[in-house]
């Protein structure tokens, strides 16, 4: 496999909230209010942990008190059998448009 990484392309595409395309929104919230909401509304499975479980689980998708990330929702990974181990594109749910994961290439 023979890519360029394009470092701060990809780093672009990593931080947007919205399709460059198309303009639909990526951004799903942030993970640790999500868990709190479950949380707050008595989520049988939330409803009952500690400010520090909900820590301990947001940190299990990559959230921090210092990078509070966000989901993702209308955006697809997309992962080529045989060619990456791993996501290989994005694309956007609403007008599928594709760009390479690493290079930051738009595709279609």
């Amino acid at each position: 496999m023979n890519f360029k990484i394009d470092h701060q392309k990809m780093q672009v595409l990593q931080n947007i909230l919205k399709c460059p395309h198309c303009n639909i929104s990526w951004d799903g919230g942030e993970i640790y209010k999500h868990f709190e909401h479950l949380r707050e509304i008595g989520d049988e499975y939330y409803r009952d942990k500690t400010d520090e479980e909900l820590v301990e689980t947001a940190d299990n998708y990559g959230w921090s008190k210092t990078n509070p990330i966000h989901f993702r929702k209308n955006i697809i990974g997309i992962e080529i059998q045989g060619e990456y181990d791993g996501i290989l594109y994005w694309e956007c749910s609403s007008c599928k448009s594709r760009w390479h994961r690493f290079t930051g290439q738009k595709i279609k």
